[in-house]
């Protein structure tokens, strides 16, 4: 979101326009002001603003007047799940809607997968993948210690009432696989668009049934949390003459997964533990990397019947503000249906333990040779090499 961070650049680069400016709105915000002409934003929303006070739930009056600015150019701020105003005659007749038609606060993106997937217990988690990979969690109250600062990781409210949510992103998830289809799988896309299917899993067809031995590191687009290096790079190790693109797609996907693995130990260091994994996005249509996902995570990972999980939780968070469902937990209940359970092997799982091991120690070893840049990021400390 960086809300907050881009006023400022506005006040800094633009005075004029920031001056002429009557409110600031994300982009809930102002869609609920041309639905139905109030400008309210979402509890979850806002704690994503960078400028709202974790426990009072409203706009910080500290941080505001350090940065010179008002309180009046920011919406109120409402629960999710709450009916802001009547949709506007003029578009309800538009639509073509008959009756009332209500506009509702929604939720961050996040927490609405979280509640499509029906991960709202501190025990289940989910991972998210799509361009990139997310692995979000419920929290039973803030965590704002030491490790979440220097991992990067927020912590803002969640769509349910005195819960609270996280999570840990990689930026190059599913646009790794991107690269990998567009620069190394021709034959694969060519069969696809022959054959109708999709060309990632006629590359899943031809993957190693075996875990490889070559590591692939697959920071294509900057590291994510834990390290937060923007600067980072991708790299193969571990080739040989007999090293296939098989093998190197599926060192991929170890690879995208030994990232979910770094969060995952780096959220038990924190003290937040969960029993069961829930996927949703494009990588959920995979069996190999859900396989792949359980036994490198060592948890069960768990599909849905509903892959759509963000709109689903959307739909759901609708739902209760109309009261056709009292509560979120009971509309998740009612709604939410599992359909496999991708549960870990043992036999690779012990194998993947010691690859991970080794995994672990190749971005810092190679983070000083492949930065351009010269500096390190880790967490929120960037250090500068002496480059003289």
């Amino acid at each position: 979101m960086n809300f907050i961070t881009k006023v400022l650049f506005i006040k800094e680069t633009r005075k004029k326009l920031f001056d002429s400016t009557e409110k600031f709105l994300t982009y809930e915000d102002f869609f609920i002001y041309k639905l139905c002409g109030v400008k309210a934003i979402d509890l979850t929303m806002a704690s994503r603003t960078m400028a709202v006070n974790i426990t009072t739930k409203n706009w910080d009056s500290n941080i505001l007047s350090k940065l010179h600015l008002d309180r009046s150019s920011f919406s109120d701020i409402l629960p999710s799940a709450t009916v802001v105003a009547e949709l506007k005659p003029e578009l309800r007749k538009t639509l073509g809607l008959k009756g009332k038609t209500f506009i509702s606060t929604g939720a961050h993106d996040q927490v609405c997968a979280a509640i499509g997937a029906g991960a709202i217990s501190e025990n289940i988690a989910l991972i998210s993948s799509g361009t990139a990979e997310v692995l979000s969690v419920t929290l039973p109250t803030t965590y704002l210690n030491q490790q979440f600062y220097r991992s990067s990781y927020p912590c803002y409210h969640h769509a349910i009432p005195n819960k609270y949510f996280t999570f840990a992103l990689n930026h190059s998830g599913g646009i790794s696989l991107k690269w990998y289809r567009d620069n190394l799988a021709f034959p694969e896309t060519e069969l696809a668009k022959k054959t109708g299917r999709s060309p990632y899993s006629i590359i899943d067809s031809n993957l190693p049934a075996s875990p490889t031995d070559i590591f692939l590191l697959p920071h294509f687009n900057g590291a994510g949390t834990p390290y937060c290096d923007p600067d980072a790079k991708a790299a193969i190790i571990g080739l040989t003459l007999a090293t296939s693109r098989h093998h190197i797609a599926k060192a991929l996907l170890e690879g995208l997964t030994f990232e979910l693995k770094q969060n995952l130990d780096v959220f038990a260091q924190a003290g937040i533990t969960f029993d069961e994994i829930r996927a949703v996005g494009g990588g959920s249509k995979s069996p190999v990397w859900l396989q792949l996902k359980a036994d490198i995570l060592d948890r069960p990972i768990v599909t849905l019947k509903n892959t759509e999980a963000a709109c689903l939780g959307a739909a759901i968070l609708a739902m209760v503000a109309v009261q056709h469902f009292e509560s979120i937990e009971l509309a998740v209940k009612n709604i939410i249906k599992t359909t496999k359970i991708y549960r870990p092997s043992a036999k690779n799982s012990s194998y993947y333990k010691m690859k991970f091991e080794k995994y672990k120690k190749i971005y810092p070893m190679l983070r000083g040779l492949l930065n351009t840049k010269g500096e390190v990021c880790y967490g929120s400390n960037r250090l500068r090499k002496n480059t003289t």
